[in-house]
């Protein structure tokens, strides 16, 4: 175990990377390892076979259920790409063909498992490609981008509200923050953080935005995630969709108290 731990590190993106996961989160990882042990064929076998019992074992479905969800797609490459990546090649990668959506992804990486000394060669280097100097306006419409293609994937149902996805959600107070890091992550060094509040925290100490949009964008997050949390603690699945139906609604939330939470301000609700 030694061998694979000292040529492979795990990353953790999303909401693992960021350490928000909710009730009934999918986990986001990318598997990286040493270019010279991966090129040995011996050496691969062990690696993809380690791969393989790992992701069974989080996916198992026993009768007290499943640990996680787990999304691959991340990787260098996405669905297409191999399911673990040599250092060397993956850096080449995000050097040459990767898009800007996949540097805004990369904000929310974390150490998980493996060889820090990997993972710190890793960081060393994607860093600065994470916060280039690219014009404010590219990466805001890169964001666009992103943004119209989630929005469009959304079924046309006027009164139903995704809490994550649909316009003034979860996602869109995240892009914002992203897209706040990018454009002062190079610099300011503690701009560059995974988690989404500690980032805000970051951006209103360097008043990057004032104290009425810091409480309004961690005000409202921290709600909907809560909401979300709700939803998917009462379902047991990754829902994000709020309930039509007003019985269905008070189903979920009966028996929560929401200004009860300690971090919302109750002249908010």
């Amino acid at each position: 175990m030694n061998e694979i731990k000292n040529n492979i590190f795990i990353l953790g993106m999303g909401k693992l990377g960021g350490q928000e996961l909710n009730y009934s989160s999918d986990i986001d990882l990318i598997f990286f390892s040493n270019n010279k042990f991966l090129s040995n064929e011996n050496n691969f076998h062990k690696l993809t076979t380690f791969i393989k019992y790992f992701l069974d074992f989080l996916r198992e479905i026993s009768s007290k259920g499943f640990l996680y969800r787990i999304d691959l797609r991340l990787r260098p490459e996405g669905n297409t790409g191999p399911i673990i990546m040599g250092l060397k090649s993956a850096l080449e990668y995000y050097k040459e063909r990767a898009k800007n959506w996949e540097y805004q992804a990369l904000i929310k990486n974390r150490f998980i498992w493996g060889s820090h000394q990997l993972y710190n060669t890793f960081k060393e280097s994607i860093e600065p490609l994470i916060y280039s100097h690219i014009p404010p306006q590219n990466i805001l419409e890169g964001i666009k981008e992103i943004k119209d293609k989630i929005e469009k994937n959304i079924k046309p149902n006027f009164k139903e509200v995704n809490i994550k996805l649909s316009p003034g959600g979860i996602r869109d107070i995240e892009f914002i923050i992203q897209f706040l890091q990018l454009i002062h992550g190079i610099r300011y060094l503690e701009i560059r953080k995974p988690n989404s509040i500690e980032a805000l925290n970051v951006l209103k100490t360097y008043n990057i935005i004032t104290s009425n949009e810091y409480n309004i964008l961690i005000n409202n997050y921290i709600f909907f995630r809560k909401i979300e949390n709700i939803m998917q603690f009462s379902n047991n699945l990754p829902v994000q969709n709020i309930p039509v139906n007003n019985n269905d609604i008070l189903n979920i939330f009966s028996g929560w108290s929401l200004k009860n939470f300690n971090f919302i301000d109750n002249d908010s609700l």
